[in-house]
């Protein structure tokens, strides 16, 4: 596996399909009816997204493993959604996003957008699954409370009560899982643990954000102690990072990897 600002030619056919979603994305963002501008609905809608580099690790990660069977935890708008269901189309994967559908930022329904941006994919290849991926613990509120329309906690509690609870008792099996739900450590060292129960043999768990969040970060790294010569733990993107702010004054975000020896 090679940091994407290494990684061969091909690259550049990724990055103009990396490119051509972004402003399909762009274009369903200017179609909301809403009273933020379109440059808050876009700064909205793609800051913390996956970043090139980010995506063409994990488009090598699904290249290496080519999962029938793909789990993502957190679709948001399903930008990485559509990554995941672009790359693995080579080999007719199927793909189900998970997400409790609540406000994230100023989207008040990020289902509706991901269905649009995914409608070539949907339902053939993609099931959409509204809930949580375990328990949402503090994040209670979301955004309700930072963003209008604004919603009393009351209404909130009824409308968290509405969504589905996905733990490890699930009952189904994925050959890949890309989680980038909650960062924050408790959080993602509970998506590992339920994530590993739904994953089948030989399989691989991916995380997002690796690099920039440190709940993530230290989850790997207690992954990478506890596991030791059980399994491999991979973090990817250091390189990329460091050619990247220095040279082009942009970042990525990181990859990480889990598998089981």
């Amino acid at each position: 596996m090679y940091d994407a600002v290494l990684s061969p030619v091909n690259a550049l056919l990724w990055l103009n399909k990396y490119k051509g979603i972004k402003s399909e994305l762009a274009n369903l963002v200017l179609d909301i009816k809403t009273d933020y501008s379109y440059n808050e609905r876009l700064v909205h809608a793609t800051d913390g997204s996956l970043k090139f580099s980010d995506a063409y690790v994990l488009k090598s990660l699904l290249y290496q493993y080519k999962p029938a069977r793909i789990l993502e935890v957190g679709s948001f708008l399903g930008f990485s959604t559509r990554w995941l269901l672009e790359v693995s189309s080579q080999w007719g994967a199927e793909v189900t996003a998970v997400d409790p559908n609540v406000r994230h930022r100023i989207f008040d329904d990020p289902q509706s957008i991901l269905k649009k941006l995914n409608q070539n994919f949907y339902p053939e290849n993609l099931e959409i699954v509204q809930g949580f991926f375990g328990n949402y613990g503090d994040c209670t509120y979301f955004d309700y409370e930072n963003y209008e329309p604004k919603l009393s906690k009351s209404d909130i509690d009824k409308l968290m009560k509405e969504r589905k609870i996905i733990d490890e008792n699930w009952g189904r099996k994925f050959d890949f899982v890309f989680i980038d739900g909650d960062h924050e450590y408790k959080a993602v060292m509970e998506n590992f643990a339920i994530a590993l129960n739904l994953l089948s043999d030989g399989g691989c768990i991916a995380f997002h954000d690796v690099l920039t969040w440190k709940g993530v970060n230290d989850a790997l790294q207690e992954l990478s102690l506890k596991y030791q010569s059980k399994a491999e733990v991979k973090i990817y993107g250091k390189l990329d990072k460091q050619v990247l702010e220095r040279v082009f004054n942009k970042s990525n975000d990181g990859i990480g990897s889990f598998r089981l020896l």
